[in-house]
């Protein structure tokens, strides 16, 4: 049955749920390259390329040309109609011009595709590398999605959560259902592996489920209900005499100062009750009580655990009747406390040990007789665990809040130096449960008062991270609209006029007569001008311009804050709970979970922790 499962050992507070999907790893390796062809082969193929392009274009230049001239001169010749020779010794000539240039083209062109069908040849037989490598690469991937899918179908989406580090769990907050389901979930994994004392302080009876569910599978079971049960429990059974004198005083004045208590008090009980249960041959509540009363001077009642003796010793034997007298205030103050225990152990029966006890406070209103249940429970548990030897059972204390700070933490050093894991749940974080908080591992189930939630937040602490503080958006535009028009018009006119004369004499002695060597010379210049000159201009321009802006922009600030907000507190779900595990150099570290027990009949859920 999916049940039994719960009963695996390990302290386990819940499941922690995992995406299966991000177990899939894709595959690592990458694709294979394509062979690059060696670049000695590239380069001498295009040296080869660039070689018979110059060689193309030399011997057209040098031999081709010539010998196309030499062609058209001969067919120019031979459509003239010169016949004879000479055309074809041109075109002979022409044959012969251009053939070099031939030879030279075609040895050119040999070495370029012999460069060319090297480089092919790498190409080809990279190619053929790189399919294969491909090939290869394609089946190790398939192959490894094929095991990554298997992974992911075999993995589990639910994992325990188990307190380690340290025996001594605390749970604050939550309500009944969920303490009902926390207790099952984590009461059957201590089951696993050792036996498990349960004191429910609850008044809600909140083990009964875990207690059923033991049961149903085989496991011993002692469960008792307080007062119901108060006769047959073996509460104190396996004290000795001044032992449970010493919790039943230490019951009576409970863990808090009260009005008139003091050290002298409590010896002065433990004192008178000590007497008594040497007094007795079997020690019992109801003997003790019966045996107040003797002291106080009633009468025996109907079915006396005394006998006559040791009645008489109780009332004229043990204590001078100044020391009675002087006491008896006090003897009817313990008379009253510890009436309503005078039925505890009466009817019990003998057993061997149960794997599971538990021990529950009825339902109802608060009483004097409850809170004395309360204390009575505490001081025997401490008792029970300190004076056990061998196998220790596992200690969980539900409702905690109800047990001063100084006994839990008595409870908490006895179980740490025995080696027994202890697990305490209170209800509310505040006075008592504020007091014991951080002594161990540490959860946090819902809290929703305000003030404990805070509390609970400032315990897990505030760290520093970089939070978006600051949104800038801007959103601009402009529009420029122009129109010029410019006219201008301007007119030139003028006349000029200019004259100018000349006239040169030269004599020249000589030979000739005086009138030869005479010249005159004579010359007029007349020059006249108009000009006129006219301008106009017009223009005209339009502009327009239209522009947008935009800018968006964000800051970013260093803060210190609550790693859990205490409204998250205030709103976990039923079946939640927050493990607060202190890691050194690392501050808490929390872990979700869900402790409801149903979890177990769900497919994918493992009982061991996720690696």
């Amino acid at each position: 049955m999916s049940r039994s499962r719960l009963f695996t050992p390990g302290r386990r507070l819940g499941w922690v749920f995992r995406d299966r999907r991000l177990l899939y790893r894709p595959f690592p390796e990458p694709p294979p390259e394509r062979g690059a062809v060696p670049g000695e082969l590239v380069r001498r193929a295009e040296d080869a390329v660039a070689a018979h392009r110059r060689t193309v274009r030399s011997a057209v230049r040098f031999f081709g040309i010539p010998a196309a001239l030499l062609g058209v001169m001969a067919a120019v010749l031979t459509i003239a109609g010169s016949g004879g020779i000479v055309p074809v010794l041109q075109l002979g000539l022409g044959a012969l011009v251009a053939l070099p240039g031939a030879a030279s083209i075609a040895v050119s062109a040999g070495r370029r595709a012999g460069a060319v069908r090297a480089v092919e040849r790498v190409r080809r037989v990279a190619d053929a590398e790189h399919e294969r490598e491909r090939a290869a690469w394609e089946r190790r991937r398939g192959a490894h999605e094929m095991r990554q899918r298997e992974l992911v179908e075999r993995a589990d989406e639910w994992g325990s959560a188990q307190a380690g580090g340290t025996r001594r769990l605390d749970v604050f907050g939550g309500n009944l259902w969920g303490w009902e389901a926390l207790l099952t979930v984590h009461g059957a994994s201590l089951l696993a592996s050792q036996p498990v004392l349960v004191v429910d302080l609850s008044r809600e009876v909140v083990c009964a489920e875990l207690a059923r569910l033991a049961a149903g599978l085989g496991t011993s079971v002692r469960f008792e209900v307080l007062p119901r049960d108060l006769e047959s429990s073996r509460v104190g059974s396996d004290l000795e005499p001044w032992q449970l004198a010493e919790m039943l005083v230490e019951a009576m004045h409970g863990g808090v100062e009260r009005a008139g208590d003091s050290r002298a008090d409590r010896s002065a009980d433990l004192r008178v009750l000590g007497a008594l249960a040497g007094a007795m041959r079997e020690v019992s509540v109801g003997g003790l009580v019966e045996g107040l009363r003797v002291l106080l001077g009633e009468d025996p009642p109907a079915g006396s655990v005394l006998s006559a003796a040791e009645r008489e010793h109780i009332a004229h034997g043990l204590f001078t009747d100044g020391y009675v007298e002087h006491a008896r205030p006090a003897l009817a103050r313990m008379e009253a406390f510890l009436h309503p225990l005078a039925g505890l152990g009466a009817s019990r029966t003998g057993g061997g040990a149960a794997v599971l006890t538990c021990l529950a406070l009825e339902g109802g209103g608060r009483s004097a007789g409850a809170e004395l249940l309360t204390d009575l429970l505490t001081q025997w548990l401490v008792r029970r665990v300190d004076g056990l030897a061998g196998h220790v059972p596992a200690v969980v204390v539900a409702g905690a809040d109800e047990v001063a700070a100084h006994h839990l933490e008595r409870l908490s050093d006895v179980c740490e130096r025995r080696g027994v894991p202890l697990t305490l749940l209170f209800r509310h974080l505040r006075e008592t449960s504020l007091r014991m908080i951080g002594g161990g591992a540490v959860a946090f189930m819902r809290l929703g008062n305000h003030e404990e939630a805070t509390r609970a937040a400032d315990f897990v602490g505030r760290s520093h991270r970089f939070v978006l503080s600051q949104l800038t958006r801007t959103m601009g535009g402009n529009e420029t609209h122009t129109r010029t028009e410019t006219q201008g018009e301007s007119a030139t006119e003028g006349t000029s006029s200019s004259t100018s004369r000349s006239s040169t004499k030269t004599y020249r002695e000589g030979l000739l007569p005086l009138p030869d060597l005479l010249n005159f010379s004579k010359g007029k210049t007349d020059t006249s001008g108009d000009s006129r000159s006219f301008t106009r201009t017009w223009s005209s321009a339009v502009a327009f311009a239209e522009g947008t802006n935009w800018s968006d922009a964000q800051a970013r600030q260093r803060v210190y804050e609550y790693v859990v907000e205490p409204s998250t507190m205030q709103s976990l779900p039923e079946y939640a709970l927050l493990l607060a595990e202190p890691t050194p150099g690392q501050g808490v570290r929390l872990t979700p979970t869900e402790c409801n027990p149903a979890i177990i009949t769900l497919p994918r859920v493992s009982v061991s922790q996720f690696t």
